[in-house]
């Protein structure tokens, strides 16, 4: 079945990953993060490099790439993580569709249904034109009919169409990274994180204009969960221009007080702005890597102000404690642990250009 998405650290598509590029531009460190399923990722075969449809979109997205058609590059790659969420919420079109599993298609594709906070992955499906013959002939056919006639008349449906192109080639350049092979060339692997980079620096000036002109954060009311996600993603990756997220802070802070937006972002961002600045952290939710002698790597939970009342404040915000967030990142978290290390962390810490952040 479908992960429950009620609890704000699991209501939204986008969990956090153990994962970080890192990019040295102009001596600065850029650090970006793919959200994704934490416990899916560790056991999926999008990890463990199985034969699948993924594997597919991998290679002929590299192909692309070393033809330097861009714009099928871009293409191929944005339906990188239609496939991985699919199969994390463990729905393997290919296996029904072999098997001509009608009852199967109609149980997963109704949960999907119902889940307005994954509506940009059931409208993807739902609209892919290799499914359209199966999908004529299915039982729920009208139902779908219908459910895709409801989205794509809401009033905004524009500027969110726009948010869910965006948010795809966000997570679908961060899934083609994870995914390269391991004997991808070093050339091949700067053209990635360079056209996340790209992809990022459009991301942001596209996202300002949308807030400037509207005035304020649309919010989850007007665009749904998906893109009110992906706006938030992308002030979150805006690590080439820091400023950006500091000037829109305010503007998120109010649709969280309205219950427009999920607070859970503006815990994000705030921690994001601070850990840019090389300040602590307030809600525990950014954590860096260093690699120490002997190249061993450890990760470093960035300094918290006020480390006793965290998981207050992250209760607040409707995010778990931070024991359990870490957890889900394979790290463990002891404050007695984090106080003795602190003179350490903070060594490391200010030594960075920029940290080598492992969570949004």
């Amino acid at each position: 079945m479908l992960k429950s998405h009620h609890s704000h650290d699991q209501n939204i598509y986008f969990l956090l990953l153990n994962f970080s590029l890192q990019m040295k531009t102009r001596q600065t460190y850029f650090f970006l993060l793919i959200p994704l399923y934490i416990a899916s990722f560790c056991c999926s075969s999008f990890a463990h490099g199985q034969n699948t449809a993924k594997d597919s979109l991998v290679n002929i997205s590299l192909k692309y790439l070393r033809q330097n058609d861009k714009e099928m590059f871009r293409a191929t790659y944005s339906q990188l993580f239609v496939h991985y969420a699919l199969e994390s919420e463990g729905i393997d079109m290919k296996r029904m569709l072999e098997r001509n599993d009608k009852d199967s298609l109609c149980f997963y594709l109704n949960l999907l249904m119902k889940d307005r906070s994954i509506d940009a992955l059931c409208y993807r499906v739902l609209t892919d034109g290799k499914y359209k013959k199966v999908f004529s002939e299915l039982p729920c056919k009208d139902l779908c009919k219908k459910w895709v006639d409801s989205v794509s008349m809401v009033p905004d449906a524009q500027l969110r169409d726009e948010l869910w192109d965006i948010m795809f080639r966000d997570q679908g350049i961060r899934a083609l990274f994870i995914a390269l092979p391991p004997n991808t060339s070093d050339s091949i692997r700067k053209k990635v994180r360079g056209e996340i980079l790209s992809i990022d620096g459009q991301n942001t000036d596209r996202v300002m204009q949308i807030l400037d002109i509207s005035g304020k954060w649309p919010g989850k009311t007007l665009i749904g969960e998906m893109a009110d996600q992906s706006l938030w993603l992308c002030l979150q990756h805006a690590d080439q221009k820091p400023e950006v997220a500091k000037k829109y802070l305010p503007m998120l802070h109010e649709a969280v007080m309205q219950k427009r937006s999920d607070p859970m972002y503006y815990a994000y961002l705030f921690d994001r702005i601070r850990m840019n600045e090389g300040k602590e952290q307030l809600y525990g939710t950014q954590v860096y890597q260093k690699t120490l002698e002997g190249g061993k790597v450890k990760c470093f939970v960035v300094p918290i102000e006020d480390v006793e009342e965290v998981d207050k404040r992250r209760m607040e915000m409707g995010m778990e404690s931070i024991s359990d967030y870490l957890k889900g990142m394979g790290m463990t978290w002891s404050l007695q642990e984090y106080k003795k290390t602190l003179e350490q962390n903070w060594m490391y810490y200010r030594l960075r250009s920029k940290p080598q952040n492992i969570g949004s």
